[in-house]
């Protein structure tokens, strides 16, 4: 019965969120150039649905141009976050840099919840994914990313990519991971030591908190590059849990996600724009201005 109130839960503060995501923080304008910028490469996103079931996967491939071959990003959801939509702003800015994403369905309606089934169900897309891409992808730039569960799960596929039998990810960002004692931890130390780690808790989020995000950075102390980030909140801003929705884009999102990630991908796959993801640099820690020009509340780092 708790299992069944619990999930109640999560479903109806997933469409809550879906709908205060919509009346958010009007920005700044997106940056003009670097990580998290409106520089694209591509004018276009080709969307197509493979698979049935939890195995269901959306594939979002770059489109004028269109590539021959491209890195690939599985975008990996919050528990019951099922609609692409909701994160829609998100894949498609990594899209129009240039990159494949996989976004795998990973549960179905009625398939309660089992992180090892989430995770296999996930692998399955995944492994799919490469098969069937017209964009060919380059299986040495593969990353992973994560919102709550998804969080969670990145890391967990990520520590047994080997036994998976899929390419080990050479970027993991974990967005409010969590949430435990519901979804649990592997052994993180499986994790490839040369990959980067980014792990992300909002000041306001009451879901997760600050604890799980927290505690994949300290399970993961093979990953020299690696960095615990706290999102502030400001004036018009929260950094709650579903701050990651993209139904109407803020600071948050430019500044904290898209700009740590697209840094944080740019680092692994080409050796470049490390400034913007690690080390807590001014670059890093920067969140823009808001409307009136004033500096919006930096991200707060700490580092091995």
């Amino acid at each position: 019965m708790f299992r069944t109130i619990e999930i109640a839960l999560i479903s109806l503060l997933s469409t809550a969120a879906i709908i205060m995501s919509t009346v958010r923080f009007c920005p700044a304008a997106q940056p003009e150039t670097g990580p998290g910028s409106a520089t694209y490469a591509h004018e276009s996103v080709i969307h197509t649905e493979h698979g049935r079931g939890a195995k269901a996967y959306h594939l979002y491939e770059p489109d004028e141009p269109r590539l021959e071959t491209a890195p690939m990003i599985i975008f990996l959801h919050g528990l019951f976050g099922t609609m692409p939509m909701v994160y829609g702003g998100w894949i498609k800015h990594i899209v129009k840099k240039g990159n494949i994403v996989v976004f795998p369905i990973y549960q179905s309606l009625f398939s309660g919840i089992n992180d090892v089934a989430f995770s296999e169900n996930a692998v399955a897309s995944i492994k799919s994914a490469i098969d069937i891409s017209e964009t060919v992808p380059q299986l040495d730039k593969m990353a992973f990313v994560g919102h709550s569960a998804g969080g969670f799960l990145a890391v967990n596929i990520a520590a047994s990519a080997i036994d998976f039998g899929i390419p080990a990810p050479k970027a993991i960002m974990c967005v409010a991971p969590g949430k435990s004692p519901m979804f649990k931890l592997r052994d993180l130390d499986q994790i490839e030591p040369g990959t980067l780690l980014l792990t992300l808790a909002g000041d306001k989020d009451i879901i997760v908190g600050r604890k799980d995000p927290k505690s994949v950075f300290d399970k993961t102390p093979q990953l020299v590059n690696r960095n615990y980030i706290l999102v502030n909140s400001d004036r018009g801003l929260s950094a709650n849990h579903f701050a990651a929705l993209t139904m109407g884009a803020n600071n948050i999102d430019y500044y904290a996600y898209w700009k740590l990630f697209d840094g944080l991908c740019n680092a692994a796959f080409y050796n470049t724009d490390w400034e913007y993801c690690l080390g807590d640099t001014p670059e890093q820690r920067y969140m823009g201005v808001d409307r009136r020009g004033n500096p919006v509340n930096e991200l707060t780092v700490t580092v091995p």
